[in-house]
Parts: structure tokens; C-alpha cells; sequence
């Protein structure tokens, strides 16, 4: 059985006015939707409430391939930041 690997991702704009919220398998297919704005979701203050319930001070949770934390994020899981 193949084993699919799916990504939960946040995405924001260079100027952090947009947030892009989601699940998805294919992440970098995902970018290029949001980019061409091909997708709808929640809405703002929705959006705002998920985040700052997880990360009170906006941290960014990067984690690279090596492991290896950033900014002294200590997560369990996996999480990516990309502005687009």
C-alpha cells in the first residue's frame, strides 16, 4: 500500500493581510491555487482565532528537512511557512 503524505498549511502574502488556511496533498499545486485565487475559505476572523490558538505570539513554526527548529519552536509536528 502506498503511503500518502498530506500537509496541513498556513499561507500568508508578502504584507500578511491574506490568510490561506487548509489540508492538502499537493502542496506545491495548492500554492499556485491560492495564488491564482482558484480556492474559497473561512473566513478572517476565523482564520486568526485557529492561529492564536495554537501560536499566541504569530512564532514561526518552520522545521527543516534536518529537523532542525527555528526561532526556538519546540512542535511535534511538521510545519512549513511559504509567503505567496
Amino acid at each position: 500500500m502506498k503511503t500518502k503524505l498530506y500537509y496541513i498549511y498556513i499561507l500568508t502574502n508578502a504584507y500578511n493581510k491574506i490568510l490561506y488556511t487548509g489540508v492538502t496533498n499537493d502542496l506545491e499545486r495548492r500554492c499556485f491555487e491560492h495564488k491564482r485565487k482558484i480556492v474559497k475559505g473561512y473566513s478572517r476572523t476565523k482564520k486568526i482565532t485557529l492561529i492564536t490558538n495554537f501560536n499566541k505570539e504569530w512564532q514561526e513554526l518552520y522545521r527543516n528537512e534536518r529537523g532542525e527548529e527555528s526561532h526556538g519552536v519546540k512542535t511535534e509536528i511538521k510545519i512549513n511557512t511559504y509567503h505567496i
